[in-house]
């Protein structure tokens, strides 16, 4: 498996048990994946189609 997909991976396992992942969450994973702009807007895209929220911060409420 790919470090890509197993980044993924990662961030849908949070957020399927947490029902959503932070957007520093998804920022460490494109930075560390060396992203493209494009590649973002699919991961993003899937995290929504998994019904994954985006949130700013775990500790807002």
């Amino acid at each position: 498996m790919s470090t890509t997909q197993e980044t993924l991976k990662s961030l849908l396992e949070i957020g399927e048990s947490k029902g959503f992942v932070t957007f520093q969450q998804v920022f460490n994973a494109v930075t560390k994946e060396k992203s493209d702009p494009e590649r973002l807007d699919k991961l993003l895209t899937l995290l929504e189609e998994h019904g994954i929220e985006i949130i700013d911060d775990e500790n807002d409420d």
